[in-house]
């Protein structure tokens, strides 16, 4: 929720309010109330995660190699 100007006294009023607390102007009924609903999960968080330790891992076998494989 934030502050909003009343366009008829130029007080700063909450844009939840149902009107002005100066002047009475109606302000939520002015204003439709918009709700979207969440964004669907699209697994990429998942297969970036999975890939981060595919690549930790495989730097971890190549370190590995590196330092003991003689």
């Amino acid at each position: 929720m934030g502050l909003i100007v009343c366009p008829d006294c130029g007080t700063e009023v909450s844009d939840a309010a149902a009107a002005c607390v100066k002047c009475g102007r109606p302000i939520a009924a002015a204003r439709p109330v918009v709700v979207s609903a969440p964004a669907a999960d699209t697994g990429q968080s998942g297969k970036i995660v999975v890939m981060f330790f595919l690549i930790l891992g495989f730097i971890g076998v190549v370190y590995w190699i590196a330092v003991f494989g003689k």
